[in-house]
């Protein structure tokens, strides 16, 4: 994410002529972020570049020790391959936070609907219904009671939510660059990137500590058989809090109760909680040098390379 590189943050601010002296509120530091990371985008477009001009048939993208980011991983990944990348289902828990998640969502497509022209406006207009279809069922309590008893609810404890790219799991995003509404469709339309800026051999460097939108990153590319994944089991972060999270106070003893609020489900069927297995393994450990990780990493390119997809 951008907020690692604070000559991104420090080029946004002066791009978008910020006061300094003023307080900056959430609108603002919003549009840092986006504005940072547009920034990233271009300046990793030039990296991948540099490095193919240089006559390079593989890349390698280091992820271990990766915590996560934000959304700008799925336009990352697909800035890595030709392959249109599929995203995953996301699923959510019923409650008052999804409901307002939704609503926002729905009015917000509502008002872009009404500036909307032909199939674009059909296309909107099919969206809200869905998002109103979501809302409702974000509404609808279900009864957990049954769980403390060893058996199964009578509902569906959890809700479609889509993708985690948001309506559309994949995109051309050519064919969207000049819809005002595009992000709010498909969230990688938030930057300018371009897809397939990398055309060749893709292998990414996985271990324990890569999490959430890192671990999304090459959960992607496995997926859609884009990338060769290289290294140890990730984290298993999952999907974790959306917009903070819902905190719950227990009645009787006043504890909080901190749970995630959503799920995302890969193509094998599996959470994502349950973390990215490589396609190679490889021995890093947390306590070792980058010097040994660079070491042990060697001596599986050579396994790597014939396996790649």
């Amino acid at each position: 994410m951008a907020r690692g590189f604070p000559s991104l943050c420090e080029s946004a601010v002066d791009s978008l002529h910020i006061d300094r002296s003023k307080d900056c509120d959430s609108a603002c530091d919003e549009a840092i972020k986006l504005r940072a990371e547009s920034l990233m985008t271009a300046q990793l477009e030039a990296a991948i570049k540099a490095v193919e001009h240089a006559g390079a048939g593989t890349l390698i993208v280091d992820v271990a020790g990766n915590g996560g980011g934000s959304e700008w991983a799925g336009a990352a990944s697909r800035m890595m391959t030709p392959i249109r990348l599929e995203a995953m289902t996301n699923y959510f828990v019923r409650g008052a936070l999804w409901a307002k998640h939704f609503s926002s969502l729905e009015r917000e497509l509502q008002t872009a609907g009404r500036k909307a022209h032909g199939e674009d406006r059909k296309l909107l207009a099919h969206f809200v219904k869905l998002l109103d279809e979501r809302k409702k069922e974000a509404q609808t309590p279900c009864d957990a009671t049954p769980l403390w008893e060893g058996k199964h609810t009578s509902c569906v404890w959890l809700g479609d939510a889509f993708f985690t790219t948001g309506l559309l799991s994949s995109a051309d995003p050519e064919s969207l660059r000049a819809k005002p509404w595009a992000s709010l469709v498909f969230n990688p339309m938030q930057y300018p990137y371009h897809e397939g800026v990398w055309r060749g051999t893709l292998i990414v460097l996985v271990d324990s500590g890569t999490g959430s939108a890192a671990e999304q990153f090459a959960a992607d590319l496995q997926d859609n058989h884009a990338a060769l994944i290289i290294g140890s089991p990730t984290a298993g972060a999952g999907c974790g809090f959306t917009d903070g999270g819902s905190p719950t106070t227990l009645t009787h003893t006043g504890a909080i109760l901190d749970l995630p609020d959503c799920v995302r489900i890969r193509r094998n069927s599996l959470n994502l909680s349950s973390g990215v297995q490589p396609d190679i393994l490889v021995g890093l450990r947390d306590d070792e040098s980058p010097k040994r990780q660079a070491f042990l990493l060697d001596q599986k390119l050579d396994e790597a390379l014939p396996a790649r997809p």
